[in-house]
């Protein structure tokens, strides 16, 4: 199942077939991790991902894995019953998003956890209880491709990527954008990274709406892969927002008004292309995303060896490398 591979000193395992779903930002992850331990020379084991790997020797062995659950997530929201509350307001309410860390028990014991999604660690800081926690996050956002906006000029128009589009609430947002005569398509069945993109590079517009009426963090997962192909984004709202570095490049709409959001940015396509991707901000803030990306993974990777020749996996190393 896993792959092992030496790198210098270090041995590194992975599953190339991990998790369909999450698979091509995992397979991101390792390709940091490589090309870091390619600059270091140390005598190290390490296991990406929850699994049992024999290794050719006796070296120390470290485990790193991704979160990558929603963590903002409304009282009663499914999956959530162990969830505390955290201090992240929810909008138009009396209420607070509950701090929800799926498979917290496993994450715990791992000597370093990769996080997909800032407003998901602001979450858990200001609740001010999972500093541990944190101390061996880091943060990577997803650049599964590189950056490349290509032309305006596509022959796709509005894709959906909803996995389960029987959830009500996309299930309703589908049936009614149908009525209005606005080409839509929901993609569902492909996790091809290759066949992913050659569909984005010819999509003008993607539409981004929440899963349930509980689960609220940003889906950057499926969205900057997405807008590094230049496609444009209405997502519904999120909390948060203004933490996540390219935020005023994303279109915002409430789940009310999003029908209308869409068929206005269709109809002035040309105009919403140019304001977002011809503008030289957007093209700063990503490359400077994509630089953060390997200097986080540089600085973990130091502090973990530096915990490997101590012996100290307890998490006080405190990596804290979360923006």
């Amino acid at each position: 199942m896993c792959k092992i591979e030496k790198i210098n000193r270090a041995y590194l395992a992975y599953n190339p077939n991990h998790i369909g779903c999450i698979r091509e930002y995992y397979l991101f992850c390792v390709e940091l991790f490589k090309k870091s331990f390619s600059n270091l020379d140390s005598s190290i084991n390490v296991i990406f991902g929850e699994y049992n790997v024999n290794f050719p020797n006796h070296n120390r062995i470290l485990k790193i894995d991704i979160q990558w659950e929603h963590t903002l997530v409304k009282p009663d929201g499914r999956d959530s019953a162990e969830a505390i509350i955290g201090k992240i307001p929810v909008k138009d309410s009396s209420n607070f998003y509950l701090v929800r860390i799926n498979n917290y028990n496993y994450l715990k014991t791992l000597n370093l956890i990769i996080e997909y999604s800032i407003p998901n660690i602001t979450n858990l800081r200001e609740c001010g209880i999972f500093n541990d926690y944190l101390n061996k996050t880091i943060y990577l956002a997803p650049f599964i491709y590189d950056i490349d906006f290509g032309s305006k000029e596509r022959s796709g128009g509005i894709i959906t990527l909803f996995f389960d589009c029987n959830q009500p609430r996309r299930k309703i947002f589908l049936n009614r954008i149908q009525g209005l005569g606005v080409p839509l398509t929901n993609e569902r069945d492909c996790f091809d990274k290759i066949k992913l993109k050659q569909l984005f590079k010819n999509t003008k517009i993607l539409v981004n709406i929440h899963q349930t009426d509980h689960h609220h963090t940003f889906e950057e997962l499926r969205i900057l892969p997405v807008l590094l192909c230049g496609v444009i984004i209405i997502s519904e709202d999120v909390p948060l927002k203004e933490s996540i570095p390219y935020s005023k490049f994303i279109i915002w709409s409430s789940y009310e008004n999003i029908l209308d959001t869409v068929r206005s940015v269709y109809a002035s396509y040309d105009h919403y292309y140019n304001k977002i991707f011809n503008n030289p901000d957007l093209l700063d803030i990503l490359i400077k995303m994509k630089k953060n990306n390997i200097d986080n993974v540089d600085t973990a990777v130091h502090k973990l060896l530096c915990a490997n020749e101590s012996g100290d996996y307890s998490g006080d190393q405190k990596l804290n490398i979360n923006e």
